[in-house]
Parts: C-alpha cells; structure tokens; sequence
C-alpha cells in the first residue's frame, strides 16, 4: 500500500465483504448452539463429561461460569443443559481446541492455506495472496479458524469424545475431520442448505446437518480407530479418498433393500422439490449408510474386487446376521451410567466388525460365493437363529443379550476360518 488514501480507500472496497463474514459467523454460532441443544436432548452425558474434563484440567471455572453440577442438572425436571450455558461450553471448548493446535500444529499445505484465505476478504485474497502465509498471525488465525469451523459443525462435545473413543490427539482427530469433511464436499452440502433457506423446515435443516456430523464422525472414529497415517497435505490422497465415497454413494441404490431405497427415493424427492441439487440431497439420503465405507472401500481395495460387489456381500451378510434387528433392539436398552454407553459402542462396534470378518472369509474362499458359505455352516446358522428368536420375544432390559450374541458370532468367525 503506497499512502494512507489508497489504504483507506481498500477498506472502503472491503467494508460490505467484513460485514458479510461478521454475520456469518454470527449464525454459525447461533445454529452451533441450537445444534448442541438438539445433540443434549438426545444425550446428556457427553456435555457433563466435557463439563467434569474442562474443570478438571483447569480450563474452566464451574462456579465462576454458574454452571450446574452433575447432580443439579439430573436433579432438573428435565435433565437439559440450558441455552445459556450451551453457549458457555462452545466457547471453553473452542479454547481448548484452539490452544491444542496451537501446541501441535497441523501441516502446511493446500487445506492450511485455504482456512487461512478463507479469514480474508475476496479482495485481499486477490491482491494479497501470496504474502498471507508471512502474516505475523498466520498461524493463530488459520487455528481460530479451523477451530470455529469443526466446533460450529460438530458440536462442542466432539472432540473429547473422540478422544476418548480413539485414544488420539486434538491434531489427529481435526486432520480426520477435514479429511473427510473434503472428501464429502461438506462445505458444499452445507451452503446447499442454506441457499434454499426457507424452502426446507427448520428441523429438517438441522436433521441433515446432524445426519452429515454423524456421518462425519463415524468416519473418523473408524479410521482413528485403525491407526491408519491421515495425510491431509496430500492432495492425491484427497481426490482418491473422494473419488471413492462418490462411487460407494452411487452403488448403493443398488445394494439397498428396497424398502430402504424407497424410502431413501421419497426424502430426495421431497428435497428436491424443496430446491437441493439433485446429487446434494442424494448424497444427503445416503449418509446413514457410510457406517460400512472404509472396511467395504478396504476390502475392495485388498481383494481386487469391484467396490460393488464388496458392498452387495456385506449387505447380504449383514441380512442373514439380522444386524438391523439387533442393532433396534439394542437402541431400546436403557444405558445408565458411562460405562453401559461404553459398552454399547462397543457392542455396535464388534459387530460391524464380525460382519467383516465374515465378509473378508467369504472374499477369500474359493469361490467366494455366500449362499455356499452359509449352506455350509447351517447348524451355527440355525443356533444364531434361535439367539435371535429369543431376543424377538423379550425387551431386554440390559446389555447381557447383545453380549451372548456377539460372543456367538466371534465363535462362528474362529470356527470359519480356513
């Protein structure tokens, strides 16, 4: 900038750009915090949890912040957290992320860079893009950024649930995050959203984008989960990554049972009416069923086989188990206390991961065809058929069925084994 006229001339130029970030920012927060009131009613326990870390680790003031004990928020008529101090957790939580990746930085590359413009107005992005990464505040404002972006979308719970489901850093969970938010064009069904404003109910906005974070998260807890390296500067590996969830999203009209498909059909059309793009609101009816993406994608991957046939047998082996029946049935189980929801993760986990143990056998045997498989092994089949008989007639009341059956189905995996 050659005089202070001409400076004052480009803020001038960027004044209604400023305005515009400003009120977005404003509604990111309000829809964050609506979002966490939606995210509690379902499940209390993962705000209380981040209440009792975020003191513990001396972050947060309980009572210097008003917020309510354990004991006092059970003790409510309705066991809630109020909007108010909703609000005050988002932020603590945003701090806390905020300072773990100013402490262990992600690396430089592409995504970096983006979040870094992404602070700036248009224009001076224009004029002045490539001196922004030697901003004196470069690294602190890409973190705020960053920050603000996974709080205001995932919630301010989802970190240290993460961390505590996975075991990993503030940086690796982020790294996760963004890698598959990209793969999944997030930010594109999200301004898709927003776009057709009004068009769409407000609680079936907020549904959607619930469905989209739940999606998000399941993917990253699985690949936390394995330990698999998250490249995130490794822009082949993102457009791979991406390529791929698209061709498993476009297979699956054809793997779904058709009561299901339906279904799927009747939303997106209703989404569609309502003014989204049609490849956005497919996307949007598909997301519940990402669950089973990266072990499909590696079996896929490891075997040869096309992505296709990979996904067809493990939604037959996922229908001659029953999954969905016992994965209802265990949503009705009354979980009382951190250690019955951590056994319930648990159990939801060992099963997916039978089916792909069943899945993988089945890959490897010598024809590789399923009707066989399971002609072979009818009498584990009909004792599995019985387990699930028994679990038809009754409510169970605690975990102790779901137990018996997954230790059944890692008896019938050994016994399968070549």
């Amino acid at each position: 900038v050659s005089s202070l006229q001409e400076r004052d001339r480009f803020l001038r130029q960027i004044t209604d750009d400023v305005c515009t970030a400003v009120l977005h920012h404003n509604r990111a927060q309000t829809q964050a915090i609506s979002l966490d009131v939606l995210r509690c009613q379902a499940e209390i326990e993962p705000f209380l949890a981040l209440i009792d870390r975020l003191v513990r680790a001396g972050l947060l003031d309980r009572r210097g912040e008003a917020l309510p004990s354990r004991r006092e928020v059970l003790a409510r008529e309705v066991s809630q957290l109020y909007t108010p101090e909703l609000a005050i957790l988002l932020a603590y939580s945003k701090m806390h992320l905020y300072q773990a990746l100013l402490e262990k930085p992600l690396p430089n590359g592409p995504v970096l860079t983006g979040f870094l413009q992404i602070y700036f107005p248009s224009a001076v992005v224009e004029q002045y893009g490539p001196f922004l990464a030697d901003h004196p505040l470069a690294e602190e404002i890409t973190a705020t950024v960053i920050t603000n972006t996974i709080i205001d979308q995932a919630g301010s719970s989802f970190l240290l649930g993460m961390t505590e489901r996975t075991g990993a850093t503030a940086t690796e969970i982020v790294s996760a995050y963004l890698l598959f938010d990209a793969a999944l064009n997030g930010p594109l069904l999200r301004q898709s959203l927003f776009e057709i404003g009004s068009n769409l109910p407000i609680a079936e906005h907020y549904l959607l984008l619930m469905r989209l974070e739940s999606a998000l998260a399941s993917l990253v807890e699985a690949v936390l989960q394995r330990g698999a390296p998250i490249h995130l500067d490794d822009q082949e590996t993102m457009i791979r990554l991406r390529d791929q969830l698209q061709r498993y999203l476009h297979a699956m009209p054809g793997v779904l049972p058709e009561t299901e498909w339906a279904a799927c059909r009747e939303e997106l059309a209703s989404q569609v009416a309502a003014g989204l793009n049609e490849e956005v609101a497919h996307t949007f009816a598909l997301l519940p069923w990402l669950d089973d993406f990266l072990p499909i994608n590696r079996l896929a991957t490891e075997t040869g086989h096309d992505l296709y046939s990979i996904a067809a047998l493990f939604r037959d082996v996922r229908s001659r188990f029953d999954c969905g029946l016992i994965l209802q049935r265990l949503d009705t189980v009354p979980l009382r206390d951190t250690w019955d929801r951590a056994a319930y993760r648990s159990l939801q986990a060992r099963l997916l991961k039978g089916v792909v143990a069943v899945s993988e056998i089945i890959c490897q045997s010598k024809d590789g065809n399923p009707d066989k498989f399971f002609s072979r092994r009818r009498g584990r089949m009909r004792s599995w058929q019985n387990l699930l008989a028994e679990l038809r007639q009754g409510t169970p009341v605690n975990l102790h069925p779901f137990t018996v059956l997954i230790d059944h189905l890692q008896g019938f995996i050994e016994d399968s084994k070549p």
